[in-house]
């Protein structure tokens, strides 16, 4: 028996489980790296505010795409998209139902369908765990526009890069007129809000689009951000003795739970978003909209 939205109401009481409805969910931030930290951090993270909002947090749900892993998509799918959070804590070890991804897609299956979700009005949001070699930088932190992978994405319809899907979605948004998401890097890069706009702006540049650089560079927000949980790799090492308990909870999971450490942050320094609410309560300590007054938020 797999993990599904009918059965949550059946787990243990000892178990945390959203307190939402999880089928009136829709998607306004859109993800980039559906893996074990994405699950074990954001994603939890959203769940915490989402509770907190109620009703009001219905259309904050994420649609998350991992890059180049079709069997994860699959797994989540057969179990709508829930899983299970074990977090270790000098205590013992909690069980968590986590709900807030709304949709889960593989980029490299449908990249058109990545792009729109980026470019969609409903998108308020786009964060972004792909780690430092997911974005192509040379050695000086620029994005190294010689990069086989990163050449094949100049002008190209179906792009594989993160950078060349951010430029896509953009593209669309600056053509239907519409208000451009607030970009979050969330990997261990040095000002990485900085370097993500610049690798965008460069990426635009290098191939010919310098108009769609320049708005990008005056119209989309990339706040700097430092991000912090252990998240180690599932394996039987990371998971409790067998009991009853457990079993009651593990039979109605298909694949291993994300294993966690208790504690994490979030630091976010920029202009908020029009979801300014989502991204000050989604971590147990942000920053955020360290704005001017009057600026857009």
């Amino acid at each position: 028996m797999r993990l599904s939205r009918e059965l949550l109401s059946t787990l243990p009481h000892s178990v945390y489980r959203p307190h939402y409805d999880v089928k009136l969910l829709r998607s306004g931030i859109v993800h980039l790296g559906c893996g074990n930290f994405h699950r074990a951090h954001q994603a939890v993270a959203t769940q915490a505010a989402l509770n907190e909002m109620g009703e009001e947090g219905q259309h904050w749900g994420i649609a998350s795409a991992t890059m180049r892993r079709p069997g994860l998509v699959a797994q989540l799918a057969q179990q709508d998209h829930l899983y299970t959070l074990l977090t270790r804590e000098r205590t013992g070890t909690t069980a968590s139902v986590i709900g807030s991804l709304h949709k889960v897609f593989c980029a490299a299956d449908r990249p058109d369908r990545l792009i729109e979700r980026i470019a969609s009005p409903t998108t308020k949001i786009v964060t972004l765990t792909i780690t430092a070699t997911g974005y192509h930088l040379s050695a000086d932190g620029q994005l190294d526009v010689t990069d086989p992978l990163i050449r094949n994405d100049f002008n190209s319809p179906t792009p594989i890069s993160a950078v060349a899907f951010l430029t896509r979605g953009l593209e669309r948004v600056r053509q239907r007129g519409t208000t451009p998401p607030v970009i979050i890097c969330c990997d261990n890069l040095s000002h990485n809000g900085v370097t993500l706009r610049a690798a965008v702006t460069a990426f635009a540049e290098a191939e010919g689009q310098g108009a769609l650089a320049r708005w990008i560079a005056a119209h989309v927000q990339f706040p700097d951000t430092m991000v912090d949980r252990i998240v180690p790799t599932p394996h039987e090492g990371t998971l409790p003795t067998p009991d009853a308990y457990w079993a009651a909870l593990m039979m109605r999971s298909q694949f291993r739970p994300n294993p966690g450490f208790s504690g994490s942050s979030s630091i976010s320094t920029g202009r908020g978003p029009c979801g300014r609410r989502i991204t000050a309560r989604a971590s147990s300590m942000t920053l955020t909209c360290l704005s001017a007054p009057n600026s857009r938020c």
